[in-house]
């Protein structure tokens, strides 16, 4: 399955953190995918195994800084 995100970043980023975009399906179960966000854009991302008869889909983006302390940085948001 391919997941497209269009994005926006509103608020400054930390240069030392990691960024990664959450997609939960139906049932609860996520996958982690790094996420390269700058600015404005477009991401594609495959998740291998994954159907579209596994919709619904959510997707977030969590920030990872050095420290390890991890946090929600956007609104859970449907993929449709």
């Amino acid at each position: 399955m391919t997941f497209s995100v269009d994005y926006q970043v509103t608020e400054p980023l930390n240069p030392s953190s990691r960024y990664v975009l959450i997609v939960e399906r139906a049932g609860g179960m996520t996958v982690e995918l790094s996420a390269k966000i700058d600015g404005i854009g477009t991401q594609l991302w495959l998740v291998p195994n994954w159907n579209p008869e596994d919709a619904p889909f959510q997707v977030w983006i969590e920030e990872i800084p050095p420290t390890g302390s991890r946090r929600q940085v956007s609104k859970s948001e449907p993929l449709l």
